[in-house]
Formats: structure tokens, sequence, C-alpha cells
């Protein structure tokens, strides 16, 4: 069951975070959560990456989508739909220059 069962948006998870040992805590609702990993030649490393391909990461992609939770229905046609609106951010982050050592 997910844990945003009172909205209308079926495609929305929480998007939790952990520091350290610290507790769970929930940050907000997301419908896409995506990280990428690149070689330095731009090369996608396949996920999860295996454990001895860990340093040949020189580049994250991170995608990360929110919808809103409810929507007006598309009565068009014979199969209405809901109309979520959405905001999408993609960015690529170099890796620091010390991640080698």
């Amino acid at each position: 069951m997910s844990e945003l069962s009172g909205t209308q948006n079926e495609a929305d998870r929480l998007l939790h975070r952990v520091v350290g040992n610290g507790m769970v805590a929930s940050v907000g609702a997301v419908t896409i959560f995506q990280l990428n990993y690149m070689t330095q030649d731009g090369v996608f490393l396949a996920r999860p990456v295996p454990a001895g391909e860990l340093s040949e990461i020189h580049t994250v992609e991170v995608t990360i989508e929110v919808q809103n939770p409810y929507a007006p229905l598309n009565s068009l046609g014979d199969n209405p739909q809901a109309l979520f609106s959405s905001s999408l951010w993609q960015q690529t982050r170099l890796a620091s220059q010390n991640s080698r050592r």
C-alpha cells in the first residue's frame, strides 16, 4: 500500500533521508528519483554499480520529478485520465577532484 494512499496520484512516493545513523525523515513526495553514474569517458555504468566498478564513477546525474498529488480529470473520449502537473529537475554534477585519492 502506498504511503500516500490519501492522494489522487498513484505514482507519488515519499522520499526519505537518513543522515549518519540518525532517524529516517520524510523530505517530500516524488514521482521519479533516479541516479545515473558515468565514467570519465561519459559511459553509463549499469545499476546497481558493482562493487568492483565504484572507482570508475566520475559523474553522477540526478533526475527528480514531482507531480501535483491532485489533478482535474480530462473528460475527453471514453477513457478519462487525471492531468497531473509536473516539474522535472535533472542535473549532472562532476565528482570532487579528490575522489580518486
